[in-house]
C-alpha cells in the first residue's frame, strides 16, 4: 500500500516538474527582450520613481529613461509604459506581483 502511494506522489511531482517546463517551452515571449508593460496607478509626483524602485530589484538595468508617463482624461490616474529587460518568464512574474502589491499601483497589463 505504501509503495502505491509512493509511486503516485512520484508521479504527481513529475507531472507537476512537465507541466511547468512545458509552460516555459510555450511562452510567446523570446528571451532576452525589451518588455513593455502597462501600469496605472494614483495621480502621485514620484509614481515613475516608485516604479522604478519596484522594479529595479528585477531589472537592475532599468532607467527613468525607460518609462512613459502620460495622465488619465481627468487627470486622477496616471498611465506608464515601462519597458523592462525580460530575461525569463520567472522573472516577468516577479516584476507584475512586486508591481501589483504597491499602493499606488491600481492595474498592471
Amino acid at each position: 500500500m505504501e509503495d502505491k502511494v509512493q509511486d503516485k506522489a512520484e508521479k504527481t511531482e513529475e507531472n507537476r516538474v512537465d507541466s511547468e517546463n512545458k509552460v516555459e517551452e510555450e511562452s510567446l515571449i523570446e528571451f532576452p527582450s525589451r518588455f513593455p508593460i502597462k501600469v496605472m496607478g494614483v495621480r502621485h509626483e514620484r509614481f515613475p520613481h516608485q516604479l522604478l524602485e519596484v522594479i529595479q530589484p528585477h531589472d537592475a538595468k532599468l532607467t527613468l529613461a525607460d518609462i512613459t508617463i502620460r495622465e488619465s482624461s481627468k487627470g486622477n490616474y496616471l498611465g506608464a509604459t515601462v519597458t523592462v529587460n525580460a530575461e525569463s518568464k520567472a522573472q516577468l512574474d516577479a516584476i507584475y506581483l512586486a508591481l501589483t502589491g504597491h499602493p499606488l499601483v491600481k492595474v498592471v497589463i
